[in-house]
């Protein structure tokens, strides 16, 4: 009898770290995903007669590399590497002044941003 109270005391306490550590995770992507798109939303605003700000992109870019290196171990690489590789694109047209490139780049982040947060957040569709 003692061994069986042991044994569903265990399931319960690995089923609670499980279950906050799911929680936990979502947090973090949902805020680290939220944040990046405002900052973005942000950055448009900075267009002048001449580009956008390089400095602010840089500064974004900076925050950014803060935070993929933990989404790397809960997200898949390739949504990452698409990230990275739109904003590699954006950095080249904002350095070349190329306002219509950029923003087009810009509403691409944001798109693929805003859909990976909705395909991480805990919904009955996401799960099954």
């Amino acid at each position: 009898m003692k061994r069986q109270a042991v044994n569903v005391l265990t399931v319960v306490i690995i089923a609670v770290i499980l279950l906050t550590g799911g929680i936990l995770e979502e947090i973090y992507i949902a805020n680290t995903l939220d944040g990046f798109a405002e900052k973005f939303v942000e950055f448009e605003k900075t267009e002048t007669e001449s580009g956008y700000d390089i400095g602010k992109l840089e500064e974004i870019y900076s925050w950014w590399e803060t935070r993929h290196k933990a989404l790397e171990m809960l997200i898949p690489h390739t949504q990452i590497n698409e990230i990275e590789s739109t904003f590699g694109e954006l950095k080249g047209a904002v350095r070349a002044n190329d306002t219509k490139s950029a923003h087009a780049f810009i509403v691409r982040l944001q798109l693929t941003v805003e859909a990976m947060a909705d395909m991480y957040v805990l919904r009955i569709g996401n799960v099954l």
